[in-house]
């Protein structure tokens, strides 16, 4: 009978001990406020701001995988020219059938929306992508800068990422191989406390 009441209430200490609510578990992570990079538009001749947009668009084989690659230049609101290069990679079996895949860029955010919408996959996508001549006005050597996402709930998130490297006096910025479990806007974000 004694090592029955042993037994329970050394059970009852490790229910209690590995429940949420315990503290035990783990410290409570803070809340961080992430802010999406922005740029200034180009103004058309009217004066008025317009958003400026492009895509890349290539049919994947679930079964194959693939890349997206994309280069291309835009004029960013002082009429310099901001290069975006990178790669979206979709490992082998990464889903199920044939897709179209969109990468889509805007002049307004270094940023990407990644669909169709909502997508999930078997195995995460990586993208690599680097802003070179982008004006960083703004930003201080003290910032802290991420790459995130938008989650199914609406929240924006930090993801993983191999490396991420803001250069404030070449004016760029560059994420490789960040993780993409689901299609949304993914981009830089400036995180703050």
């Amino acid at each position: 009978m004694k090592r029955l009441s042993i037994l329970l209430i050394a059970a009852l200490f490790v229910m209690i001990g590995c429940s949420d609510e315990s503290g035990i578990v783990g410290p409570e992570q803070p809340t961080k406020n992430l802010q999406w990079l922005s740029m200034k538009p180009a103004h058309s001749g009217a004066g008025i701001e317009s958003i400026a947009t492009t895509s890349f668009t290539e049919t994947i084989e679930g079964n194959k995988g693939g890349k997206i690659k994309f280069n291309f230049n835009f004029a960013d609101f002082g009429g310099e020219d901001v290069e975006v290069k990178g790669k979206l990679k979709i490992p082998k079996d990464a889903f199920v059938g044939v897709m179209d895949i969109t990468i889509e860029f805007n002049d307004a955010s270094p940023s990407v929306v990644l669909s169709p919408s909502g997508v999930t996959f078997d195995e995460e996508l990586e993208l690599d992508i680097k802003y070179k001549n982008l004006n960083l006005d703004g930003l201080t050597e003290n910032d802290e800068i991420g790459f995130a996402y938008i989650a199914a709930n609406g929240e924006t998130v930090m993801t993983e990422y191999q490396s991420l490297n803001v250069n404030l006096n070449k004016n760029k910025v560059k994420v490789v191989q960040a993780e993409i479990p689901h299609f949304s806007r993914f981009g830089f974000v400036k995180v703050d406390d």
